[in-house]
């Protein structure tokens, strides 16, 4: 092993015995809100310690994931990945500093603090008057610092993929003779009635392993996002949408990101059943407010990213879609729908199917959407297991190998993370995980027999900070 190598192992031991620092939604709109290459240099700075800390911890924990999981060739490929990105930001130079003349205009950074533990007047009023002319080393290390993480970024897209596929790895593992001969500690003890889904059950249930290295992972690529965005922003203004602050968006609407999963989980269900072409539709009810029962309400506005609260509602979506499918119409009756009865707007037609309603209620203190089904709900003795990954009645193969091609089918969201999980049985826990990522949560109510209602909880106040593994 070469003296190099050693000495980034040493770095990353170091790094991941260091305190990562939490933010808030809030927190990062009162920094965003007026960038210059001044506040993006802060950011950078931040950035620059953070970041190495959260990707040493990522491989720490990568080193120690139980059931051979670590030793898999596609976890091992994630490790250089994290490793690769860790040494790009380490060979990056430090910023620079500041002239003392121009140290006024930058509130004070406390290593303690975050970047935007500051108040949003005094950021407003520093910037009033920033100096005519920016130095250069600032404008090239900003440039080459968003170049770094935008690379580290791109490297990510696939990790989601990937580790499904090693969590597949293990999966066949567990079926080995050397794992088989523990199997009373080895599997959950409520084990599922549906055969398809025992089988892709993971050996182990290491929910809180997985849900600590996604949730690191939703946090990383937030705050990079962020960053790209501010960058973006500094460099092009007027390129930025009116009401967004990086990838934030302070007045989101809950109609329009609606609309959009909807369509996105409506092309997923027609790839899944491509001679289906009357598809469920999906309904929003604006609920109205107690406080003023007369006032009649079109639409929720709150702040919150839009690509988290999309892919929140896409996976869950994609779930009451298939279950709605499966239920009221068998193969062979979805095979024999008669093209004389369709048109090419087949959601106007008479519909057979049941539509899922989604109802949004606006709090004082969260927004609450509920997002109701007639699939037929889940029995309760697999409830618990709906938040185990790979817990899923569909053909695992069969989508690792063409998860490319539906990735590249439904990107087109700005910022929406890549990977999406349909068939590996992420949906439900990876949604519960954005739900949380930001103070809200996720819970599913099951009617057996009946179908399931998921409630989405957002935290509309925005000072709720990272929950950090």
């Amino acid at each position: 092993m070469s003296p190099v190598s050693l000495s980034l192992k040493a770095q990353i031991r170091q790094s991941a015995a260091h305190r990562q620092t939490q933010v808030s939604l809030k927190q990062m709109v009162n920094f965003g809100r007026n960038v210059t290459p001044y506040t993006l240099l802060r950011s950078s700075t931040f950035l620059s310690r953070e970041l190495p800390i959260r990707l040493a911890k990522r491989i720490s924990e990568l080193d120690s994931l139980p059931l051979g999981l670590a030793t898999t060739p596609s976890v091992q490929r994630i490790r250089a990945l994290y490793e690769m990105s860790y040494a790009d930001l380490a060979a990056l130079p430090a910023p620079p500093l500041l002239p003392a003349s121009l140290s006024l205009n930058l509130p004070p950074f406390e290593a303690d603090k975050t970047i935007v533990e500051v108040d949003s007047d005094l950021d407003a009023e520093a910037w009033k008057s920033p100096p005519a002319e920016i130095p250069k080393a600032v404008l090239e290390y900003n440039r080459e610092f968003t170049e770094c993480i935008t690379t580290v970024k791109t490297r990510d897209d696939r990790v989601a993929l990937t580790m499904a596929q090693g969590l597949s790895e293990v999966k066949k593992l567990g079926q080995s003779q050397q794992i088989s001969q523990q199997p009373n500690t080895m599997y959950p003890t409520i084990m599922p009635k549906h055969d398809e889904a025992a089988q892709n059950l993971l050996p182990f249930d290491l929910r809180a392993v997985l849900d600590r290295f996604y949730m690191s992972r939703i946090g990383m690529r937030f705050l990079i996002g962020q960053h790209i965005a501010l960058a973006k922003t500094c460099s092009d203004p007027a390129s930025t949408t009116p009401g967004y602050v990086g990838i934030i968006n302070t007045r989101v609407s809950i109609r329009e990101v609606v609309a959009r999963a909807s369509q996105n989980a409506h092309t997923v269900l027609q790839a899944t059943f491509p001679n289906l072409t009357v598809l469920p539709e999906i309904k929003l009810y604006i609920a109205t407010p107690a406080s003023n029962p007369a006032s009649k309400i079109d639409d929720v506005f709150f702040m919150y990213p839009p690509s988290h609260l999309h892919h929140m509602l896409f996976e869950l979506f994609k779930n009451s879609l298939r279950a709605t499918v499966q239920r009221h119409h068998n193969k062979a009756a979805i095979n024999q729908i008669s093209s004389a009865m369709l048109s090419s707007n087949a959601l106007n037609e008479k519909n057979p199917f049941p539509p899922i309603a989604v109802v949004v209620a606006e709090g004082e203190e969260d927004v609450t959407i509920k997002i109701s089904d007639e699939g037929g709900g889940i029995p309760r003795s697999g409830l618990p297991l709906i938040w185990s990954y790979l817990y899923t009645t569909a053909n695992m193969e069969s989508f690792v190998k063409d998860g490319e091609e539906r990735r590249r089918t439904m990107a087109g969201y700005a910022n929406q993370p890549i990977f999406y999980g349909h068939g590996f049985g992420y949906g439900i826990p990876s949604a519960r995980l954005y739900a949380r990522y930001f103070g809200g949560n996720l819970e599913v109510v099951s009617l057996e027999g009946h179908g399931t209602d998921v409630y989405i909880h957002v935290a509309r106040l925005g000072d709720n900070e990272e929950p950090l593994p």
